[in-house]
Order: C-alpha cells, then structure tokens, then sequence
C-alpha cells in the first residue's frame, strides 16, 4: 500500500516538474514586457502566453490617474535683465515661432515647452510640400546664446527622422545674419522615454532654430543658454471710422455688362454705398492677356469688358481699387509646364521631372528608390520656384496694368504694350470670333477704344497714368492646399514671386517688369491667405530677408 502511493508521488511529481519545464520554455519564448504609468514612476510588467491572455493582464494594469490640468502662471518678465538656464515660454513668445507648411497647428507649438513628456505634439495636418520646417526666431533684443539642447523621446519610433539646424547671427554678414544652416541632433526616436542631450563646442549666438519634421516631433524641447530678458512695446492700433474698415470684393461682371454693352445701372447702384471705402477686385490675368505679349483693356479679349469704363466708374465713386491679378492664362499653363490645366495653378514654372508613383510591390527597395525618387522630385520643384525667372511674364503683366491704371504720368510710353493685331478688325472680328458685337450708332460706351495705328492695323489705345488705381494684390490665396502642390506655393517660393512682382527682383530683370517701376507710389499688398494663421507671412518675411535684404520698420 505505501508503495503504490509512494509510486502516485512520484508520478505526480514528474508530472508537475514536466509542466514547471514547459511553462519555463513558455515563457522564454512568449514573454512580452509592458510598461505603464503610476504618478511620476514608470513600472515594468512581465506578462505570458497567447495575446488573449496578455490583454486580459494588460487590461488590469492600473490607468493613469488623470490630473486636472492646471493653467500656466506666467511669470513677470522685467526687460533687459540678464537670464540664464531653460528657456520657458515667459521668455519667449509664441508669436516668435512658426511653421512653413500647410495649414499649421499653431495651438501646438507651446506645447513642446509646457513641461509636459507624455503627449505627442502634431504640427500640421496637411503635407501639401516638403519639407515642414518648424522655425524660432530670436530677436536681436535677447542676445541668446545657445550652449545646449535637450529633447525628451517619447513613445514610438521614426521613419522618417526629424533634423535640427541653427542660424547664428555674424555682425560681418549682411544685416547681421549668417544664413548658412548649422547641422544639430537628428531625432530619430530610437529611445524610449528619456532625454537626448546635445551639447555644442561653444556658445552659438542663435538668430534662429529651424526643425526639419519628419514624422514626429519630440514630446518635449528645452533649450539652455543666457539671454536678455526682453519685452517687446504693445503695439497700438490706430483709430479709423468703421467706413473706413468696410470694403468687399468684386468682378467685372457685377457692375458692366459683358460685350462692351456698358454698366449695370441696378448693379451698379448698390455699389455705391461703398463709396468712400474700397473694392478688392479680381482681375484675371486671362482678360489682360490672351496671347502671350499682347495686353487687352478696352475691351478684354474674354467677354470683352471694358475695363477703361469699369475702374473710371469706381474712381468716380470715390471706392478705392486694390486690383488683385491672379490666375493662369491657357498659354501661360502650357508654357509652364503643367500636366494638368487648372487655371488656379501657382503662376510660375513647374518641374519637368514625372511625378513620382508609388509602387504596388511595397518591398523595401522599391519603397527606397520611391523615396529617392519623392525628394529629387520637390528639390527640383523648390529649384525651379525660387528662381526668379519663372515669373516673370506674370510680373511683366502686372506692370502693363499698373502702368495704365497707375498714376505715373511720366512713364515712358513705350514700355506700355496694347494689344494690336495686323489682320483682324476688331470691329467685327477678334481671333476668327465674333465676340465685340458691331452697333448702328454706338453709345460712348459701347465704343471700342481702337485706332488705326500708321500701318494700318487696328490698336487699343495707349494709355498711361489714368490714376484710377492705388494698389495691386500679387495673386490669390497661394497658400491654398486643395489643388496640391501645383497651386500651393510654399512661403520662401511666394517671396520670389512677390520679390519679381515688386521691382523685378530689384530691378536685375530688365524694364517693363514689376509694378514698382511702372509707378513708385503703387502700394503692393501681397496675396490674401487661405488660413487664418500668419505663419505663412512670417515665413516669407525670412526669405525676404535672405534675399532683399530688411529694414527694421
């Protein structure tokens, strides 16, 4: 009898050594480590088996506890006084910050200094163009000095890393800026939930930090160096009538009637409680220029509008004019190089280089050489939109407008190009269309402002200085994302646009371009933005500074 439960024991006890084995093996092969939260630690858990059983033990971790946020206190700065240690946000402004991109998430931006290391920060939600470029930009007032650079990595890993340069300032460059980029860190989210330090040789007297976003951005930023503590003076807004803030929008077509066939008296009526105000009208670059060259007024080419009468019509009103020329032309898409024909595309020059596919096969080669592929294709796109020549027929129109509707009188006449056309009457015919109707008697409105030039051929006046006009927008809304990068202008691209619009880009392009050197006193206001953020402004500025020059006013 004692032997055979002698025998049981031993049996069972094989047996629970047989399961204690299988189990060890179990584990080695199945164990998954989990980490989680409590307060300020962080715990490590060791869980087993299949994922069934791993979720049931993750779920009944402990949550973290939520704390009421509390809101940030800020702290009294005195200007002038010397600083030193972590830059907070009481030292620097939010305002000073920005990103080049599509609509950017500007509430973000403080949160990579709130002392916060567990969320994750987005910077924008549409990567219309790359790169994203994250910028800090310290005024001269503060004096900073960087002398190192910590940023907390988080949750999660990078494909795509996320770079950082500097700009120091150099009292022997021009306006005191050393454009060249200094590389920094690259974060590439390889650690886990600790801080990267990044320490420089010697103290780097920092005019700007540009981040370059890959797919993330660090949980948190601090950077330490000695500064001056400075508070920029309020800025006072100067006092107008409400008429004077109120104006509206317009077309040609919501006070004349098309054909040449004069105003719309009812139309026209309601226009004039805008008297004494101002009209922000959009001019299609299509209407001034049918065929590359040749400019239409009096009447346009499409629809023959008279612009002539319209912007007298305005003028007489006392409603102050801000032209805005915007859009493509058909032969200005074609010349461009644009596969497809959106008129709203940017008015410049786009790559000749296919666009990029991405490959069905998602190999790892394949998805290399996409990438390679990717970045050839926008370096290519930023080379050919920061070169100034690729607008200039758009600023060679803008001056043919300012110099007609402008106020300088003194302009030389031959630089203003009418349209002429040595085989067509215009009177009954425009491009083998009828579209300027012939009228028995013809009201002074209805008259087409044509001559018979010495040769014979039929022109449009030539008229300079009419004075009808105080400003001119350069384009619309370049800052849009919904027609993609084709339309979309990045900021330090629309700089060279507004720079080749303005003078000729400082007058290097020779006479007849830019609506400065059709009329000084012009007043150049640039594109109205589709975003409500004025990052893409600042950015621009940035740029004008690099390649203009800047004056502190």
């Amino acid at each position: 009898m004692k032997a055979n439960v002698l025998k049981s024991v031993l049996l069972l006890l094989s047996m629970v050594i047989f399961l204690i084995l299988a189990l060890a093996f179990w584990v080695a092969k199945e164990k998954i480590v989990y980490h989680y939260r409590s307060g300020d630690l962080v715990h490590k858990v060791i869980s087993v088996g299949p994922k069934k059983l791993t979720k049931a033990i993750q779920d009944r971790l402990p949550a973290k506890p939520e704390v009421p946020e509390k809101p940030r206190v800020a702290k009294k700065i005195v200007a002038g006084q010397k600083q030193s240690g972590v830059l907070t946000l009481d030292d620097f402004s939010e305002r000073w910050m920005y990103l080049v991109g599509g609509k950017p998430e500007i509430k973000n931006f403080a949160k990579l200094f709130n002392q916060k290391t567990d969320e994750k920060i987005v910077l924008s939600y549409t990567r219309v163009s790359e790169p994203l470029e994250f910028w800090m930009v310290f005024p001269a007032e503060m004096d900073f000095s960087l002398e190192k650079l910590r940023y907390y990595d988080g949750d999660g890993s990078l494909k795509k890393p996320t770079k950082f340069y500097f700009i120091k300032r150099d009292k022997s460059k021009p306006g005191g800026i050393d454009w060249k980029r200094i590389p920094g860190p690259v974060y590439d989210g390889q650690k886990w939930r600790e801080w990267e330090n990044f320490d420089l040789k010697s103290p780097l007297s920092l005019y700007a930090m540009v981040v370059e976003y890959g797919d993330m951005m660090p949980d948190e930023l601090e950077l330490i160096g000695n500064w001056t503590s400075y508070v920029p003076e309020a800025y006072e807004n100067k006092k107008a009538t409400i008429g004077a803030h109120l104006g509206t929008n317009s077309y040609v077509w919501n006070i004349m009637q098309a054909s040449n066939r004069g105003l719309y008296d009812e139309k026209a009526g309601l226009f004039k409680a805008f008297s004494g105000g101002r009209t922000r009208d959009y001019f299609d670059w299509a209407k001034l220029e049918p065929l590359k060259g040749e400019y239409t007024f009096a009447p346009s080419e499409s629809g023959a509008w008279n612009y002539d009468t319209y912007y007298k019509w305005l003028h007489d009103q006392n409603i102050d004019i801000l032209t805005c020329l915007k859009n493509n032309t058909t032969w200005s898409l074609k010349e461009f190089g644009y596969p497809n024909k959106n008129n709203e595309n940017a008015v410049g020059h786009w790559t000749k280089l296919p666009e990029p596919v991405k490959p069905k096969d998602a190999s790892a080669t394949n998805l290399a050489k996409y990438e390679k592929e990717v970045q050839a294709y926008q370096a290519d796109i930023s080379k050919v939109r920061t070169n100034p020549e690729s607008y200039r027929a758009f600023a060679e129109a803008a001056f043919q407008v300012v110099a007609r509707y402008g106020s300088n009188k003194k302009l030389d006449p031959k630089l203003a190009k009418p349209f002429s056309n040595p085989t067509k009457d215009p009177k009954k015919e425009w491009y083998a269309q009828d579209r300027i109707p012939v009228v028995e008697n013809p009201k002074p409105h209805q008259r087409a402002d044509w001559k018979v030039d010495a040769n014979g051929q039929y022109v449009q006046n030539k008229k300079i200085g009419l004075g009808y006009i105080r400003a001119i927008e350069c384009d619309n809304e370049t800052d849009a994302t919904w027609h993609g990068d084709k339309r979309y202008l990045r900021p330090e691209q629309y700089a060279w646009l507004l720079s080749v619009f303005y003078d000729g880009h400082k007058n290097t392009m020779g006479p007849g371009i830019g609506v400065k050197n059709a009329d000084p006193n012009i007043i150049v206001s640039t594109t109205g933005i589709a975003s409500s953020s004025p990052s893409y402004f600042q950015a621009m500025i940035e740029t004008w500074k690099q390649i203009r020059g800047w004056k502190k006013n």
